[in-house]
């Protein structure tokens, strides 16, 4: 009897043992090793200036991929955007990288103990069809930042083999027009589009007034000397809230990429043009 306890006790011991051999194998995501790699995205920010840049890769259609690369050098900058087309093999290739160095089992990781006062954190995120992995270090040990290194590496090179994209173009400011542009006390409220990426097209009411408004949900858009509506939605009963001295953003999902032109955008009774063309590194 006293043999036979013993035998269940081995096996029972091999048993954990194995699972604990697959978990380090596999990590307890090992459903991405059956799935695709929908978008992946690694962020930069949180340091003392507010500075801030992400580069996202993210599968466009069955033969492309989209990457957009977008930074602000401070808090009050609105994102400088690039974008590109390129083969949507970037999708696999970045996956290997995952699988190879198992990185499911990073999920929620803690890298280290160090701490850097107001320096900022890099984020890593990767999107498969039913399962996300994501991570955050304001420091990465040399044995993790090299295996991260080869997707870093492999998605710069797909920006300079991959097609630049028309962007927004942004106008030139000061320092102090930046400033207000988040802050407004020009007495007037203003509509401003700011960003245009990963097709969507994103705007600001702007209350540079001493007391709150309300402005109409809706919205249209259309090329400058055309009536043809790109996009458009009504209001209904629905208002945007724009409290004094502050601004209120605002996204457009579009159907299809802008081409370059001059466009008009209608919202809330404001409207505001803006262009799109190739813009400056």
């Amino acid at each position: 009897m006293k043999k036979k306890w013993i035998a269940i006790g081995v096996i029972s011991a091999a048993m954990i043992l194995l699972v604990t051999v697959c978990l380090l194998m596999f990590g307890n995501n090992s459903a991405v090793r059956k799935e695709r790699l929908l978008s992946f995205r690694r962020g930069s920010g949180g340091d003392m200036q507010g500075s801030s840049s992400g580069t996202w890769v993210r599968r466009y259609d069955d033969t492309r991929a989209l990457i957009t690369v977008s930074y602000a050098e401070w808090h009050f900058d609105d994102p400088h955007v690039t974008e590109y087309f390129t083969d949507v093999s970037v999708m696999d290739e970045i996956r290997e990288v995952f699988l190879k160095y198992r990185m499911q089992n990073w999920d929620g990781k803690k890298f280290t103990n160090m701490f850097v006062a107001d320096g900022a954190s890099t984020s890593y995120d990767f999107d498969f069809e039913t399962t996300d992995v994501s991570f955050s270090s304001q420091i990465y040990p040399e044995q993790y930042a090299k295996k991260l290194e080869e997707i870093n590496s492999l998605v710069r090179k797909r920006i300079a083999e991959g097609e630049r994209l028309p962007g927004l173009i942004l106008p030139e400011l000061s320092e102090k027009e930046r400033m207000s542009a988040r802050q407004p006390r020009d007495g007037r409220l203003s509509l401003h589009v700011y960003e245009y990426s990963r097709d969507q097209l994103n705007y600001r009411f702007s209350n540079g007034t001493d007391v709150l408004t309300e402005a109409a949900a809706d919205y249209k858009l259309h090329r400058d000397g055309s009536d043809e509506v790109i996009e458009e939605a009504e209001a209904g009963s629905y208002t945007h809230t724009v409290y004094a001295h502050s601004t209120r953003e605002e996204t457009i999902k579009l159907e299809e990429r802008l081409e370059p032109g001059t466009y008009i955008l209608e919202a809330g009774g404001l409207s505001c043009s803006f262009e799109i063309g190739m813009t400056e590194d």
